[in-house]
């Protein structure tokens, strides 16, 4: 056996690029490099409704999900020097209006929630192109024929992407299309409704379907593909609530329970249709806003949990702020069986017609405690048949020999439900456990990339641009790696750590500190660098067992190994807390707040571990496509992913999630590779997007690994690049922090009491601890001027309970807003209780208006009482005031910015101050 050191699975960690689904009709295609092109993707056809998945985007007719679409375009598609095929149904441009509700004849008010106002560039379904020189395709060929490969994923696999690649989805009409993907050249496919109609669908790789009638309620929706006696399916489910959409599911934290054990559950439900107009009317009855337990398939369970939800501002019921569109309950559960358990809000509404609403539906695990001695007995178990492997290959036995024998040894452990080899002949073994966990190994000779030691502590685009700077590199490998070449991964995070312009908040993570969060929080990053290990497992099981697992894909997975490693000392035995300040827990389990005081431990992994999404290897974890179809709530912001291992893009399970949650963009190896091809191809692609390229002009053009094969394989939008530098949702309208750093606490709102935003939907806010949170709040966003940029503005309000009580005194909330670069800072605001306070202190202190000896009232405009309270009792603010900067020195220095808003308590932590803040412009 060739001793050259392999990207594949290993028994530590496993390192993978997670790429969101790009939002973007009729441009979805794969492309296999070393080829250039694929044939192009059906375009969508158009549709009566807008469809709007559980996060709250409107998906689109074509593959992908984005805001809103609500026509159609040419839908042609470019093959070989542009000419022109399809059939003229495809959206040509989109039009994002985030809208939850569409008024009754036919428009779509701006009142939206969940999804992103970026636009998405106006392209036509297009083949993938690539001449020589690496110019990208577009509506018609760049010159010369682009070939055309046929090569496709190894297996049989179906996913809906079209109206939107997530489980639960909302149209507000009564007519729909599905659109997405099929590998492994089906013979046919096909779509059902639980209403009993059904149809066949035109076999491509980018499929879509006929117009589908929507009956009002819930439709389940399954589209099939078939190959000989392979069957796969994916099942969608599509609430047709008429002219109305909620704003997304309910949000349930923490969303694991221990089977015997009470928990609190805080839930939170933005509805900002509840609010009532100037004449008293609302769209929803906020009276009626109801939380219900339902089952898998929305519907109530008889003697299942339901209560109102309340937007009180009382901590008693879990709503941090009065009057905020937010309705919210403590869920107090004792959980008597291990399930999944289902939840949804219901709700009447009012659009001229009255009806009951239903939400998308959130999930909670409630599982069994892993035992930590049947958790030591399978460590014990895989370490003892992986050093049997490695004696009997090194006494002359065949590698193939010795894996079979692996495999007898475990199926005969009493313990060991079943066990079988990697697909397709590969190096690795996998392993079902009676008690229900999942297990691993890597049985390949020691040095090649399959058979990593364990992970060490020390061990002008911007139409096609991410969503956000904040970039994510994880090398859990990178000690090992070192000796081949180098890591891609830890090389590409210190890259976009030293630009300047566009400028890139790097979090990076390698060795054992590349815990499985950093995998469960992928979504809040634009660029996602990962480079380990990986291989495709558990293929050929029962259908039984692939849907008791709740795995979408019934086939082999693609298995990334993180570098966290496997400590059966660590899982928890009860729940742990922790401080207000979110302090406290184990490692790798995250803080929920619960109170105002503090909160509770979430042990992620052991839900993960006893669902399947977790893998256990010898000697750290690994994590199958569930694990991100379940943990990634949040869309990908149009990031890009790069998954640096062998067989991240075998079959396309892994893909398949990433780019229909979000992802613009994914690349991986279609097999085995070579430490040092990997390092090699991955640089160069890495460095391209670094150095400014899209991703189609990045992709190298080298030929497959030469020892073992495998290729670099992209997935998504060809013209995804990394060049934005403007600042990224400037004014927080896409109803996220997308593009901004929170820390304490930050959000986006879109009302505060009668306050509404200055212009668009939402408005941020800090705090200095409002509600569950932290003590201080601020956002911070890097970016870069415009050479010609002359003048920043921003406008803010201050609400605080210090007022007009406490001034005067020793408590002075403040609140911040400044510009930094390495050179100067300038501070824009510098504001606190004392100096928005009338002059004389609120009758403390005389004193005469505008002297300088004056203790108070040096920015005081008005004071008004606020029309909602704190916990603490009343609040006054101030009006908006918009401030206003010359940024012309900053801007010819050509550096990158950092822009932070910040609110920090002095004096105490007892009374709360808020910032909203909005409209920040550059001019």
């Amino acid at each position: 056996m060739d001793r050259i050191f392999k990207r594949h699975m290993p028994d530590s960690a496993v390192s993978c690029w997670s790429a969101p689904q790009l939002a973007c009709l009729a441009t979805a295609y794969l492309l296999v490099l070393v080829s250039a092109c694929t044939e192009a993707p059906a375009g969508g056809a158009d549709q009566s409704a807008a469809t709007v998945d559980g996060n709250g985007g409107v998906g689109v007719d074509g593959i992908g999900s984005t805001d809103t679409v609500t026509g159609g375009g040419d839908g042609q598609t470019a093959v070989d020097n542009g000419t022109p095929t399809g059939d003229g149904s495809a959206a040509d441009g989109l039009n994002p209006a985030d809208t939850p509700v569409a008024k009754p004849d036919g428009d779509s008010p701006d009142n939206g929630g969940g999804g992103s106002d970026t636009p998405v560039s106006p392209t036509d379904a297009v083949v993938d192109t690539k001449t020589d020189s690496g110019s990208s395709g577009g509506d018609s060929a760049t010159g010369g024929d682009a070939s055309v490969t046929n090569e496709d994923f190894k297996e049989l696999l179906v996913k809906v992407l079209g109206p939107s690649g997530r489980e639960w989805v909302q149209s507000m009409g009564g007519v729909t299309q599905l659109s997405g993907i099929a590998y492994g050249s089906p013979d046919e496919i096909s779509w059902s409704n639980s209403n009993g109609k059904s149809d066949v669908i035109k076999i491509a790789k980018h499929w879509k379907s006929s117009p589908i009638t929507l009956d009002k309620g819930d439709n389940h929706l399954t589209v099939t593909a078939k190959k000989g006696t392979q069957v796969v399916s994916d099942t969608v489910h599509i609430t047709y609530n008429p002219v109305f959409a909620f704003e997304g599911a309910p949000d349930m934290t923490p969303n694991v329970l221990f089977v015997n054990e009470t928990a609190k559950i805080v839930v939170h439900f933005s509805a900002a249709a509840a609010v009532k107009d100037t004449e008293g009317k609302s769209i929803i009855d906020a009276a009626t806003i109801s939380l219900v337990e339902v089952d898998e398939l929305g519907k109530p369970i008889a003697g299942g949990y339901t209560n109102s939800l309340k937007d009180s501002g009382q901590g008693g019921q879990c709503d941090d702020v009065q009057k905020d569109a937010v309705y919210s309950e403590c869920v107090s559960l004792t959980p008597k069986d291990a399930k999944t358990k289902y939840f949804r809000v219901k709700a009447q509404v009012d659009v001229g017609e009255k009806y009951e609403a239903w939400s998308p539906v959130a999930v909670v695990d409630v599982v069994q405690r892993f035992d930590k001695t049947i958790c030591k007995g399978i460590v014990d178990l895989q370490s003892k048949v992986k050093t049997d492997y490695a004696g009997a290959v090194t006494a002359g036995a065949d590698w193939k020999q010795a894996q079979a024998g692996a495999i007898l040894a475990l199926k005969a452990n009493e313990t060991v439900a079943d066990a079988g080899p990697a697909s397709a002949g590969g190096y690795g073994v996998w392993i079902r456990y009676k008690t229900g966990q999942l297990g691993a190994l890597s049985l390949a000779p020691a040095g090649m990339r399959s058979s990593p030691s364990a992970a060490g502590p020390g061990a002008a685009l911007p139409t096609y641009s991410v969503g956000t700077r904040r970039a994510l590199s994880l090398a859990p490998f990178q000690a090992e790696f070192s000796k081949y070449g180098g890591d891609e991964a830890e090389k590409h995070g210190a890259d976009l750590k030293g630009k300047q312009c566009p400028p890139y908040a790097v979090d990076a993570s390698s060795g054992s500190q590349a815990y499985l969060r950093w995998y469960r929080e992928m979504a809040a990053y634009g660029m996602i660098a990962i480079s380990g290990h990986a291989e495709v497992l558990f293929g050929g099981l029962d259908a039984e067992v692939y849907n008791s697992l709740g795995w979408e894909h019934k086939g082999a997975q693609e298995v990334v190994w993180s570098g966290e490693p496997v400590n059966c000392n660590a899982l928890s035995s009860s729940t742990a807390a922790c401080n207000q300040a979110g302090a406290g827990c184990p490692t790798g389990e995250s803080c929920v707040k619960t109170t105002l005081s503090g909160g509770v431990c979430v042990d992620s992994t052991q839900a993960d571990i006893m669902r399947g999404r977790v893998v256990i290897g010898d000697q750290t974890y690994g994590f199958a496509p569930a694990f991100l179809r379940h943990h990634l709530v949040q869309s990908f912001p149009q990031s890009i992913i790069y998954l640096g291992a062998c067989r991240t893009m075998y079959n396309g399970s892994l893909a398949a999630q990433l780019w229909g949650n979000g992802a613009a963009s994914v690349v991986g190896f279609s097999e085995y590779v070579s430490s040092e091809y990997a390092y090699d191809q991955g640089s160069k692609f890495l460095d391209g997007l670094a150095a400014g390229k899209s991703v189609i002009q990045a992709l190298p053009t080298n030929s497959g690994d030469p020892k073992y094969g495998g290729r670099l394989r992209h997935i998504g939008l060809d013209e995804a690049n990394l060049n934005n530098q403007a600042l990224i949702n400037p004014s927080w309208d896409s109803g996220n922090l997308i593009g901004w750093k929170p820390v304490g606490d930050g959000r986006v709102i879109s009302r505060l009491g009668v306050t509404i935003p200055v212009a668009g939907k939402y408005m941020g806010i800090i705090s200095t601890g409002l509600g569950f949170t932290a003590q201080n709040g601020s956002l911070t966003q890097p970016f870069c001027f415009e050479k010609a940029a002359s003048e920043l503005c921003f406008f803010w309000k201050f609400y605080s309970e210090e007022f007009i009580e406490w001034c005067g005194s020793q408590f002075m909330d403040t609140f911040t807003a400044s510009l930094k670069s390495e050179a100067m800072t300038t501070t824009m605001v510098n504001v606190y209780i004392d100096s928005l306070c009338p002059y004389d202190c609120g009758g403390k202190s005389s004193c005469e208006p505008g002297s300088p000896s004056c203790k108070c009232g040096k920015d005081w405009k008005t004071l008004s009482q606020a029309d909602l309270i704190f916990d603490q009792g009343g609040v006054w603010m101030t009006p908006w005031q918009k401030t206003c900067i010359d940024v012309s020195n900053f801007a010819s220095s050509g550096k990158k910015m950092d822009l932070t808003f910040f609110a920090t308590d002095k004096g105490d932590s007892i009374y709360d101050t808020v910032i909203l803040l909005d409209e920040v412009t550059i001019k």
